[in-house]
């Protein structure tokens, strides 16, 4: 995707994405993989972490499909208009 063109000052420079989703998505993702480790509880720390790590990035990927195709939220870097797309 083309990065857009700020309405307010014209910058063709860098319009950041916000990525709101994909941080939620992170920390929810992290937090349900912990809680479901722990319903199988003495697996160990090892799995632990290892399922802490697999839900922070199944969420971090599903929140970077929800920013990319539903949110699209973009803040100019120059002028810090946001816009949607």
């Amino acid at each position: 995707m083309e990065r857009p063109k700020c309405p307010r000052c014209g910058s063709d420079g860098y319009m950041s994405p916000k990525n709101h989703a994909q941080r939620v998505g992170t920390v929810l993702g992290g937090t349900l993989g912990v809680l479901a480790r722990l319903g199988a509880i003495v697996s160990g720390p090892a799995a632990s972490v290892a399922a802490l790590l697999a839900g922070a990035v199944t969420g971090q990927k599903i929140g970077e499909i929800v920013d990319d195709h539903v949110i699209r939220r973009y803040r100019c870097v120059k002028c810090g208009m946001e816009i949607n797309l």
